[in-house]
């Protein structure tokens, strides 16, 4: 029994709905400074929360904002690195 030899394969072509990836580096800072807005938001609930409102820091009034200002700016550093 002779076998037949397998086909090579086919090389991969780009398919219409796939995003250049120059396109969406460029997109990079738009999102920076969303979540730098979104960082400056949480921070300034949390010092909202903890100065005028009297309440305590670690309750979930100040702390919720406090972490998600700090993921927010997390996110928009990690933004500019590389991938």
């Amino acid at each position: 029994m002779s076998e037949e030899p397998r086909s090579p394969l086919k090389v991969r072509t780009r398919l219409p709905f796939e995003t250049n990836a120059h396109a969406t580096r460029a997109a990079l800072p738009a999102f920076a400074i969303v979540y730098g807005m979104l960082a400056a938001c949480g921070a300034g609930a949390a010092a909202y929360m903890a100065l005028i409102e009297d309440r305590p820091i670690m309750s979930g009034y100040v702390l919720a904002p406090a972490f998600g200002a700090a993921w927010f700016a997390l996110r928009a550093a990690m933004s500019f690195g590389r991938r």
